[in-house]
């Protein structure tokens, strides 16, 4: 069913584990990048170089949450919560 490079990785997670001395059933997290210097940003707001002001940033991302609000619940049957979505959103293409 799975393909034994899965378990390999799988296994190098909980060997990471036991090693940073993770407790049994901690979560862990991976940041995305590996230099805990390196400021993570979140895409709410980023300008992305434009010379869009503040509110119109403000209603770009409404806009767009909106939209996607209203196309996920389509797909999901409308059982989602606004968290739901906003996850859904953050990880779509933020």
């Amino acid at each position: 069913m799975f393909h034994k490079s899965w378990f390999t990785f799988l296994n190098e997670i909980e060997a990471a584990k036991l090693e940073l001395g993770f407790k049994r059933n901690e979560e862990i997290f991976f940041r995305g990048h590996t230099q805990s210097s390196h400021q993570l940003l979140p895409g709410l707001f980023r300008n992305h170089g434009s010379a869009l002001s503040k509110k119109e940033l403000w209603e770009n991302e409404s806009d767009m949450f909106y939209e996607f609000r209203a196309r996920a619940k389509e797909v999901h049957n409308g059982n989602l919560t606004d968290w739901d979505i906003l996850f859904l959103y953050a990880t779509s293409w933020c």
